[in-house]
């Protein structure tokens, strides 16, 4: 099942392809980790769009991942040439030693059947309920149909192809991508600060609670971090690129919380009028 969570970078990559230069930008990590958070936006929308179809089956469902790492693969190839002809500076590689280490027990947790009370509540019931249904949509029965299910979309993708571990893995693996964002952008901006940025994050119970359950408040740190990252480099700069990043994120935060539509807000007045 590990192996099966480490290969979502290959679907995520892929589905994130039609926006691979608007996220070219810092480096090789930073790129990466943007690629993929993308990625999970764009291959929950699109399977938003099939359950909407009604064609929310499991083979559908996985077809459309199979689909998404097949296209993904080349980047995935180019970026490990890269890798083997060029290593990555010591602190990035101290980096990501640190945050595997910090998440080597949540990820043993994946396959406890502990999965959290929201979980089981809807984060998790509601995607289960698609596949059986075949469909996504409002249901008068369950007001948490009305909610913004990106996140959701993507546990149905784990559970269509190897149950609740996979979408537990994938909660996870946004803290992880949120972590490593954050420090990357940290040291960018504040050479000497950036490890405590990163270990005020990694030091908190409610996050390190976070990567051991399902819900989706991990992948809005994602998305939140990414929407940040935009931001900065729009103020920085006059290429629309950044733009463009901004609203994804934004919409794929808006897409995973109601309330996180208007966390951008803040950031942006923030940074435009400040020139601190």
């Amino acid at each position: 099942r590990a192996p099966l969570a480490a290969c979502r970078a290959a679907p995520a990559v892929g589905a994130s392809a039609p926006v691979a230069r608007q996220l070219s930008t810092g480096g090789r990590l930073r790129r990466v980790v943007l690629r993929i958070a993308a990625g999970f936006a764009l291959l929950g929308t699109a399977l938003a769009a099939l359950g909407v179809a009604g064609l929310f089956r499991p083979p559908a469902v996985v077809g459309v991942v199979i689909v998404a790492a097949l296209a993904g693969l080349p980047s995935l190839r180019v970026a490990l040439r890269q890798l083997a002809g060029r290593p990555p500076p010591r602190a990035t590689v101290a980096l990501l030693a640190g945050v595997a280490a910090l998440l080597a027990l949540p990820a043993l947790h994946a396959f406890v059947p502990r999965y959290g009370w929201d979980a089981l509540t809807y984060h998790l019931a509601l995607p289960e309920w698609f596949l059986r249904t075949g469909r996504v949509g409002l249901d008068r029965s369950s007001v948490y149909t009305s909610f913004p299910l990106l996140t959701e979309m993507l546990y149905a993708a784990g559970l269509a192809l190897h149950g609740p571990p996979v979408a537990k893995l994938l909660h996870l693996e946004c803290g992880a991508l949120s972590l490593l964002l954050l420090a990357d952008l940290a040291r960018a901006h504040a050479p000497r600060a950036w490890p405590l940025a990163a270990l005020a994050v990694a030091a908190d119970p409610t996050f390190l609670w976070e990567t051991t359950i399902a819900y989706s408040d991990l992948s809005l740190l994602l998305f939140g971090t990414a929407t940040l990252e935009a931001l900065l480099a729009a103020r920085a700069s006059t290429d629309r690129a950044p733009l463009v990043r901004a609203a994804l994120f934004t919409g794929a935060c808006a897409s995973t919380r109601y309330p996180a539509s208007c966390s951008p807000r803040p950031s942006a007045c923030l940074l435009y009028t400040s020139d601190a």
